[in-house]
């Protein structure tokens, strides 16, 4: 070997061994008074070129760092902040080493703490706390960590921590005692549908959580903000891309004794594709039954009895349906259905960056990020003493001492739910002042629900009915967002500002942000089968089982589609003119356009034997077995299908809501800003009937809709001693809000839609009112608001509403069978007050200080007329009844309620959390009886999380602990002593317990 080769060889070796020994030094940098995490700060080496800065969740890493001592500087030029730690680095060493910087939070005016966020990670319990004290409207918040940590999986649970707020069927938002009708939810800003054809309501449960960072509930409106809401506006966001690559697996499973691993669980034969939440087309109507139906072919029951091709024709038809009617259990069924509870969720994101020679990234703003997550969760729940009963007054309140019990029977139901989720995110920022941002989201859910009930009417004493239904419903939502948001600046550049960092205005900067979203979404419920029979007991004592049409509706099979597309798009500008530390002047403008367009079907397949001898044995598959279609095998009469639906329960819907604003920001005096202006939004709104002698219902109306709100700061940025730690030197803010502000509700296409649609469960006939007005809503908002240090505050407030023309669902007093139509009143009124706090617990005692209480609690009055008509129908037999009734779904108090031990250094989170809602009313009575409440239950859920390494973290969690019972009852709510004697009867329209469940969960990081 040349002696030259040998040397460099050698060389080579030599440096290997010396990289080898070098160290890498990596921690969190912190605001020391805050404790929260800061973005972009500079960490380098003195008297060395090896540096870096942190990213988004304030990590630093500095690699290939040879061993020695060395002065670690800290530097953050936004708020003057530098520190130096001298180090000492062995050969190979990793030293982790977290720095909390500053001495006390710089006072930051109002009009600029959004710039404040930029700098906590955005998911964090501080990020939420922050956001709703610099925030001009009064809002509540939920971090996407307080989501992980809580265990809310969907974003129906998430909200239901906001002070009130609560769900109705675990999906739909009530706030502060207003249902769906009066609240609006968005994504990112952008509109998104309903997907119920009867609620003008968003599903929330269709919304995993994984992909989010956080929710905001806005609970006043302000110009810049849709008009059409009064309870709050739910706003969801979805997680950014990660500062460097972030590859996250995770895993859970859940075991409830009630619903798992039982021979019980009830199922039916569905499709291949069920687990994957759609259905295959099994449930479809026949291609040809659909050809027919659509061209109006269908034999009706008198071209079956004088035709013999209508028969012939008829028995083809019938024959192509799925011959499935009775539900199965796992043991008669052989499957796995109940198994366990299990859910899946990857995620992958980075931003991509230029770095330089060393590996560290090159100070610049041009930055590409990217952020993908599949989402993947199988549920199930069932119970098997579920209680049911219709209840009926017999005569006059003051001549009856207790409800009689019609109907009383035993359910058992199971249900089988999958949701699947997926986002891809793309997310562009070509300099300090430009970012775009491409969105796709797809979520679809599909339900299996089977049930059995079984008893006894009082119009039939000696007989056993039966009610059987198989029921499955698949949901989908596709949206596709653009997002832009591009800064101009006219001013001039901060003095005091670096080239090196960003610049900064004072004056003249000008902001356009944009949103245009396509949402395709989707509603269907193909299948629906009810049988329902009796068991009749003869006087030899022998049964004999019968389907009597005079006691019940024959067997049915109902399908219903809704398929509906929701373009929309927004434009902001705004200007800042004027912009010190103590003073400023804001304008802000916008157009907005939200166009929809819906297309509804429903259909209904009657079986009946067109001979009128009901051939049965029992046995609902036999009854509607292929082989007994048309003629019996033995040549008997058989059955056929026949088609009920109508031509007026189909329609198209279109709405049009062009929009526009101006609005203004500035202060008055040194502690009071005044935000206020006016939006304007025009209504266009149409529905066509597909029965042509239908007239088309229309609204086309302008809106006017003025806002004004004054935020008075009585503490702003103080700085204030820690009375536990003398050491620590807190920034306190403490503010008063007035809000005052008209909003608008309008119907839905179904409730001014010439459709009349049965309600199985109610036995009630709900009518749409082509006609209908939209409601003007006057709302009126003060809160008292304290942030005493960082992820604290305490926080009070009180709200009027005064609802003009408002829209309700009443009874028809002329009506033959009960039927209830959507009808416009007089006035309704909501009023109420919050109280919010949060709280570390080191106030007590220093060895609390790891502990976190939080809780909200709100107080709810509402206020609605009872028609004359139904009040007069109603005192026939209850003279005692009160003029006025609560709102659906209002619920007089609403308590959550949270303590929290987290330990950073050990990597645990524990949290309890309580959740209670008054009684609120579901259904109400047109004829005396009392009104049907969904009675209060508490609820209490227990979580845990380990860091068992710096990638594997586990996850515990114990849900529904008290397990309450699910239930609607018969009750009177007035004090009137005519109501006392049925105090002590429990008339139950439904109950049933959900059980208490048990779940693991393993999440691992892989970078």
């Amino acid at each position: 070997m040349k002696l030259s080769t040998a040397v460099g060889v050698l060389c080579m070796l030599m440096g290997c061994l010396a990289y080898a020994q070098n160290g890498t030094i990596k921690g969190v940098v912190t605001e020391k008074e805050t404790d929260t995490i800061l973005a972009r700060a500079s960490v380098f080496l003195d008297g060395t070129s090896l540096g870096t800065r942190t990213n988004t969740e304030g990590k630093y890493e500095i690699s290939n760092v040879p061993p020695g001592d060395y002065k670690l500087i800290v530097n953050y030029p936004r708020k003057q902040y530098k520190k130096i730690v001298e180090i000492s680095l062995a050969p190979g060493q990793t030293l982790e080493l977290n720095v909390a910087v500053g001495q006390e939070v710089k006072r930051v005016h109002s009009a600029n703490k959004t710039t404040l966020a930029q700098f906590v990670k955005k998911q964090s319990s501080a990020a939420a706390v922050n956001e709703k004290k610099k925030e001009t409207k009064s809002v509540s918040t939920v971090s996407g960590d307080d989501m992980s940590n809580q265990g809310k999986s969907n974003v129906g649970d998430a909200a239901r921590a906001v002070s009130g707020v609560s769900l109705e069927n675990g999906k739909y938002a009530n706030i502060r005692g207003l249902n769906g009708r009066y609240v609006k939810t968005t994504l990112n800003n952008g509109e998104i549908p309903g997907l119920d054809p009867d609620r003008n309501a968003v599903q929330l449960d269709l919304f995993p959580t994984s992909f989010l960072s956080g929710l905001t509930v806005i609970k006043t409106f302000a110009p810049d903000v849709p008009g059409d809401f009064a309870g709050g506006l739910i706003n969801i966001k979805t997680k950014d891309a990660p500062d460097s690559l972030t590859i996250k697996l995770s895993a859970s499973g859940k075991f409830n004794p009630q619903v798992h691993m039982r021979g019980d669980f009830l199922t039916y034969e569905g499709g291949k594709s069920d687990w994957l939440g759609y259905d295959d087309g099994t449930r479809s109507v026949p291609a040809d039954v659909s050809y027919a139906s659509e061209n109006g072919d269908m034999p009706s029951k008198s071209d079956v009895l004088t035709n013999p091709t209508s028969k012939a024709y008829s028995t083809w038809l019938g024959k192509q349906f799925n011959p499935v009617m009775d539900a199965k259990d796992n043991t008669g069924l052989g499957t796995n259905k109940g198994f366990l509870d299990h859910s899946f969720n990857l995620t992958i994101g980075n931003t991509i960056r230029k770095k330089d020679t060393a590996g560290n990234y090159i100070p610049s703003t041009r930055k590409l990020g990217y952020f993908l997550g599949v989402n993947y969760k199988r549920t199930y729940s069932f119970y098997d003493d579920g209680q049911v009963g219709r209840y009926e007054l017999t005569g006059n309140i003051d001549d009856v001492s207790s409800l009689n019990g019609s109907r009383q029977f035993t359910k058992a139901q199971s249900k089988d739910n999958v949701l699947f989720g997926t986002l891809a995110s793309l997310n562009y920022q070509n300099s300090a002042n430009s970012k775009f941002k491409i969105n796709y989201i797809h979520n679809h859910s599909g339900t299996n629900r089977v049930a059995r009930s079984s008893g006894f009417d009082d119009a039939e004493p000696t007989s056993e009915f039966r009610v059987t239904e198989l029921d499955y419903v698949q949901r989908s939502i596709d949206n596709v967002q653009l997002i832009g948001e591009q800064k101009f600046h006219t001013g001039k550049k901060n003095s005091s500002t670096k080239d090196s960092e960003q610049k900064t205005f004072k004056n003249g900067e000008h902001k356009l942000d944009w949103i245009a979203s396509a949402v395709f979404s989707s509603q269907t419920q193909p299948d629906y089968r009810v049988f329902s029979d009796e068991v009749k007991t003869l006087s030899d004592g022998t049964v004999q089982p019968e389907i009597n049409p005079t006691n019940y509706s024959l067997p049915f099979r109902f399908y219903r589609y809704m398929k509906e597309t929701n373009y929309d798009a927004k434009a902001n500008y705004k200007i800042a003119m004027h912009q010190t530390d103590t003073s400023h002047l804001n304008y802000k403008f916008g157009i907005s356009a939200n166009l929809k367009d819906r297309r509804f079907e429903e259909y209904r397949y009657n079986y009946e034997d067109y001979s009128g001898v009901p051939p049965y044995n029992g046995n609902p598959d036999d009854y509607v077995a292929t082989e007994n279609i048309g003629n019996l095998p033995n040549g008997d009469p058989g059955l056929l299908l026949f088609e009920t639906s109508q031509a007026k329960n189909r329609y198209d819907g279109f709405r049009l809501i062009p929009a526009g604003y101006a609005m203004a920001d500035f202060n008055i005096g040194k502690k009071m800003d005044f935000i206020g202006g006016i939006r304007g939004e025009y209504t266009m709104m149409k529905v066509t009937s597909d029965d042509p002698t239908k007239e088309n219902s229309e609204i086309n109306e302008f809106s006017y809709l003025p806002s004004i709100t004054l935020n008075y700061h009585l503490l702003d940025g103080k700085r204030v001693k820690d009375k536990v730690d003398t050491t620590r030197i807190n920034s306190r803010d403490m503010q008063l809000r007035f809000a005052a502000n008209k909003t608008l509700a309008r119907p839905s296409f179904r409730e001014i839609a010439p459709y009349e649609v049965d309600d199985f469960v109610r036995k009630l006939v709900i009518s749409g009112t082509p006609g209908l007005e939209m409601t003007d809503i006057y709302n009126f908002d003060i809160a008292w608001e304290l942030y005493p240090r960082a992820n604290e505050m305490v926080t009070v407030s009180g709200f009027y509403k005064y609802f003009v023309n408002p829209m309700g669902l009443f009874s028809d007093p002329l009506a033959n069978i009960p039927t209830f139509a959507f009808q416009n009143i007089e006035y309704s009124t909501v009023f109420g007050m919050e109280v919010e706090f949060k709280k570390n617990l080191d106030i007590f005692s220093k060895k609390l200080k790891n502990f976190t209480f939080m809780a909200n609690v709100t107080l709810v009055k509402s206020v609605t007329p009872i028609p004359e008509e139904e009040l007069a129908q109603i005192r026939q037999t209850d003279p005692y009844r009160s003029e006025t009734r609560p709102l659906a779904g209002q619920s007089p108090y609403l308590i959550n309620a949270g303590l929290e031990y987290k330990v950073k250094k050990s990597g645990i989170i524990t949290n309890l959390t309580f959740n209670v809602f008054g009684d609120r009313l579901a259904v109400y009575s047109n004829d005396g009886r009392p009104d049907i409440y969904e009675k209060a239950r508490p609820e209490l859920n227990w979580n845990f999380k380990k860091e068992l390494s710096k990638k594997l973290s586990m996850t515990l969690r114990i849900k529904n602990i008290l397990n309450p019972s699910y239930r609607w009852a018969y009750e009177y709510k007035g004090s009137n002593a005519a109501y006392d004697k049925f105090d002590d009867q429990e008339a139950n329209f439904t109950s049933y317990k959900k059980g208490v469940s048990f779940g693991l969960g393993l999440a691992y990081k892989f970078k």
